[in-house]
């Protein structure tokens, strides 16, 4: 009998519990205002739509209920006075939500951990955004001159605030949906911040984050296929030249193939037209003038056109009525020609013009527009030669070694690379050895800002650091300024704690928008899984000292009690003694001897048997080192006071180990 009771009283509470669980009621109160007509809006992936309304009481009371909440936290709009509010609302919720005055900038949130969550970040870029629309109107306002050069200044800064600010918001509750609302959130202009391929990456960490918190949520597709259309415009990227346009092998009516970037050093016009359509004849005859116009006159200029046509014969002959003069190529595709996708060739005749250092500078000119952009750069490239002759260098930024040059001139590639980089021990030895490797590390900072995806940071940068809650260690503003510039680019920045700076909290995230990367990981780029780590924890299990003075360094506890006891001036003190007294040990020893890395290389193999990993990057030991062995690859970054070195991962998946030698 007692045994039903029970069984009766727990379905019973089942019950009950599965009929609360699938609810949802919001209610509050809101002051201030006159309006009195509040509404309820669910926004799905594909629309937004009211679905309740209510009336504010006397006392400004009001109140929703949804009886078909979904498990997963969705989001909904309170609209209220041409205002919305932003929730994240899962089944079981009973939030109340509150405000006096203005809705949008003073509502508070109870009830919903998500929501509250969403609140902190909505109202802080609601405040940001305002501030730019007043920045904007007193541009608009203001006349020319030092006070307007100052007002677009004060925007340019509070853009790149605001942005800093979403991204950390971003990386530090990437598995809540408020990251992904964040992600899409757009500023005066309809400009979304985070919109270009570049940012992919801030899309892929939030969509892995989401995809074990909220694996069934609606909105998670949607990222995915998101992600889908950046990684397809980044694999066009991936297909470009070293002249920066997608090249192209296509036969032409002999069926010889002609390679498109053998034709660079030439201004080149690109073009897509079909001879079964017919439409191209009178832009043929356009193109010839213009074509002979420059060959008569020896100015360096080609035409590559791509047919796209099925028919050979048909193909052949009109080529061969019209006389064309130049490069005509085709691989009889007709509309399922890849080449049509490479350029996002939607209409024919569509056209692209290249400048002779290997950038699309133009599309669909007509025959007088095409003349005029082809003077100007005729004109551009001997400027460019008379100053390079006179011993100008024709840059617009630094470019350092390593940096890839053609024909003497640095070319402004859309290939993306990936640095890495470690053991640059800022702050460490006498003053002019910390001043000469911090310009150095600058140097190089401003030199693979030039093409760089992203930059891993693979620990010891700082020789010390100890960050207090409130307190940093003074100095490296320039490099942490650089740090922040990038990151406010999209340069997607990661740093390994090593040995030396594993003492971090949040300071590098909340300032600089910089990744802290407090164990070894695995990443993916441009489809290359690379295994990265500072190297120092390796092997560690089978290394009794070093795993005890591993779990004194990273204790909380200690860390804690070394804050509170100890003062920060004597405590950066101590830090920097400790550190110095190892660092100046090896050097009296003379360069570390290769061998060094062979604990590192071994365990890699070993890691490498059981896992797919395509390279290893390490630092740690001080020691440059390209390890290949068959399919096997494993690289160790150098001390930057003896001999600067990092590694690039190119745009094709090759991994190489550099030495920088600025121009200081």
């Amino acid at each position: 009998m007692n045994g039903k009771v029970i069984l009766a009283a727990v379905a019973a509470a089942s019950a009950l519990c599965a009929c609360q669980s699938s609810k949802v009621r919001i209610s509050g109160r809101i002051v201030g205002n006159e309006a009195r007509s509040i509404y309820l809006e669910q926004v799905t992936p594909l629309s937004e739509r009211i679905i309740d309304s209510a009336q504010l009481d006397k006392e400004g009371n009001y109140r929703f209920e949804l009886r078909e909440a979904p498990a997963s936290p969705s989001l909904y709009n309170v609209v209220y006075d041409g205002e919305r509010i932003p929730l994240l609302l899962a089944a079981g919720d009973r939030l109340t939500l509150s405000s006096v005055g203005s809705v949008a900038r003073n509502y508070t949130v109870e009830g919903s951990a998500e929501s509250e969550l969403l609140r902190q970040f909505y109202q802080n870029y609601v405040a940001g955004v305002q501030r730019l629309d007043e920045i904007a109107q007193q541009v608009a306002r203001q006349e020319a001159g030092e006070q307007h050069d100052e007002l677009v200044k004060a925007y340019t800064e509070e853009y790149y605030r605001i942005r800093r600010e979403q991204l950390r918001f971003i990386i530090e509750n990437k598995s809540s949906l408020a990251a992904l609302f964040a992600l899409y959130q757009r500023l005066p202009g309809d400009a979304n911040l985070f919109n270009g391929d570049s940012d992919v990456v801030y899309y892929r960490t939030v969509a892995e984050a989401l995809e074990k918190s909220y694996p069934d949520s609606p909105y998670l597709p949607v990222l995915l296929a998101e992600i889908g259309r950046m990684d397809a415009r980044l694999n066009l990227a991936s297909q470009l030249t070293v002249t920066g346009y997608p090249d192209l092998e296509l036969s032409n009516i002999y069926g010889k193939k002609v390679r498109l970037s053998s034709l660079e050093g030439k201004v080149i016009l690109v073009d897509f037209w079909s001879a079964e359509l017919g439409n191209g004849n009178a832009r043929n005859a356009e193109l010839k003038e213009l074509y002979r116009k420059y060959e008569r006159a020896g100015a360096p200029f080609e035409i590559y056109q791509v047919a796209i046509d099925t028919s050979k014969p048909l193909w052949i002959t009109a080529v061969q009525e019209q006389q064309l003069p130049w490069v005509s190529v085709s691989d009889l595709q007709g509309g399922a020609s890849p080449t049509l996708k490479l350029y996002n060739v939607q209409r024919l005749p569509t056209s692209f013009l290249i400048s002779r250092e290997g950038e699309i500078v133009a599309r669909d000119l007509d025959g007088e527009e095409l003349a005029r952009k082809k003077s100007a750069l005729d004109a551009a490239a001997r400027r460019a030669a008379g100053a390079e002759a006179a011993g100008n260098k024709v840059t617009a930024t630094w470019y350092g070694r390593g940096c890839r040059r053609l024909g003497g001139r640095p070319q402004h590639l859309p290939i993306r690379m990936v640095y890495f980089t470690s053991d640059v021990h800022l702050g460490g030895g006498g003053p002019e050895v910390a001043r000469r490797v911090e310009r150095q590390f600058v140097a190089w900072l401003d030199a693979v800002a030039a093409d760089a995806e992203t930059v891993v940071l693979l620990g010891d940068i700082f020789d010390f650091w100890f960050e207090y809650r409130e307190v940093v260690p003074r100095g490296f503003v320039r490099t942490l300024g650089r740090l922040a510039a990038m990151t406010d680019r999209g340069i997607r920045v990661l740093f390994f704690t090593g040995n030396h700076d594993m003492w971090m909290r949040d300071y590098l995230t909340r300032e600089c928008g910089v990744e802290v990367c407090t164990a070894p990981r695995v990443e993916t780029f441009g489809g290359q899984r690379l295994f990265l780590a500072h190297g120092d924890n390796m092997n560690i299990g089978r290394q009794p000292g070093l795993r005890l003075l591993n779990a004194i360094f990273r204790s909380r506890f200690l860390r804690w009690l070394f804050s509170w006891g100890v003062h920060p001036d004597w405590a950066l003190r101590f830090g920097h003694w400790w550190s110095g007294s190892s660092r100046r040990k090896h050097l009296r020893q003379g360069p570390p001897p290769v061998s060094l890395t062979e604990p590192l290389v071994d365990y890699a193999r070993h890691y490498a048997a059981e896992h797919e990993v395509d390279h290893f990057v390490f630092g740690h030991m001080h020691v440059a080192r390209d390890c290949r062995e068959g399919k096997f690859h494993s690289v160790h970054l150098g001390c930057w006071e003896r001999e600067p070195s990092y590694a690039v991962l190119d745009g094709q998946g090759n991994l190489r180990l550099e030495t920088f030698t600025p121009d200081l």
